[in-house]
């Protein structure tokens, strides 16, 4: 595997709120290089954003249902170059980022597929849900809940995947199950409070969203749109940059735990004679 860095501030063994708040902190502390690679990503998410939503107003295309998907692949897409350049500024070093760097070469591809093959299994699970939710409505919650926790230990298991393939060292899968078996409930503790933290987080911008839609009433159609997508558009750059970094975390902690346990001497066999 290719060498990564490791911050001494950086927690270890998975502790749950140290990592999500070291990742926010990363996320802020190097907010300047987080927007080098965003400024691309940004107004073409803004630009997807508002072109789905004209396509709605104004009846331009009849997309037969597939527009929320088709959009999100598309802004899935487009959030790749980013992804990946700050992965690899968190985990290796002396990494440069320019502005509005948006590079989609072998790795981003390779990125972009995982992603994708993540995007459809919780598709597929959600869609499963509604099958077993729609006999028996009194049970739907117990099943969102854990369809949603299914999902979680899916990530969990496979979290080593997007890091690795963002600084071409690719993992094997059984190398994968190895490496994460048995701190699968770990990393979806780390999950679940970075969800909470910035959910609230997030309350904020849609607060913002809903002032600003209020305050452009009777101004062109268009400005509206633009005034609601905005404030979302620039919390989804934070959330990027603040899963990213806790996957880049987890990543660099489980390598280090990894080390750890084959760096430390084994006990002599039996029969190998000792002093």
């Amino acid at each position: 595997m290719t060498d990564v860095q490791h911050d001494p501030d950086e927690p270890h063994g998975l502790a749950m709120l140290q990592t999500v708040r070291w990742s926010i902190g990363f996320v802020f502390h190097n907010f300047g290089s987080l927007l080098k690679v965003s400024v691309t990503p940004f107004i073409l998410t803004v630009f997807l954003t508002n072109a789905q939503k004209m396509i709605e107003l104004f009846g331009i295309a009849d997309l037969k249902g597939w527009g929320e998907p088709l959009f999100t692949v598309l802004i899935l897409a487009v959030l790749v170059p980013q992804a990946t350049a700050w992965h690899r500024f968190a985990l290796l070093p002396d990494q440069k980022l320019r502005w509005c760097q948006f590079v989609f070469g072998k790795r981003e591809v390779w990125f972009f597929a995982i992603s994708l093959a993540g995007y459809l299994v919780s598709v597929l699970v959600g869609l499963a849900a509604a099958t077993l939710i729609a006999p028996i409505p009194d049970i739907g919650i117990a099943v969102q809940i854990l369809s949603i926790l299914f999902v979680m230990w899916i990530m969990a298991r496979c979290v080593l995947f997007l890091p690795a393939a963002s600084i071409g060292s690719p993992v094997g899968f059984r190398e994968h199950l190895k490496m994460t078996r048995g701190i699968a409930g770990r990393i979806i503790g780390v999950y679940l409070v970075a969800v909470i933290l910035m959910t609230i987080f997030g309350m904020s911008f849609t607060a913002l969203s809903e002032i600003a839609v209020r305050l452009s009433i009777g101004l062109p159609e268009l400005v509206p749109v633009i005034a609601e997508t905005l404030p979302r558009a620039f919390f989804n750059l934070l959330a990027v940059g603040v899963s990213i970094s806790i996957l880049s975390s987890i990543y660099k902690q489980i390598l280090a735990s990894e080390h750890v346990s084959t760096a430390s001497p084994q006990p002599d066999a039996p029969g190998d004679g000792g002093s």
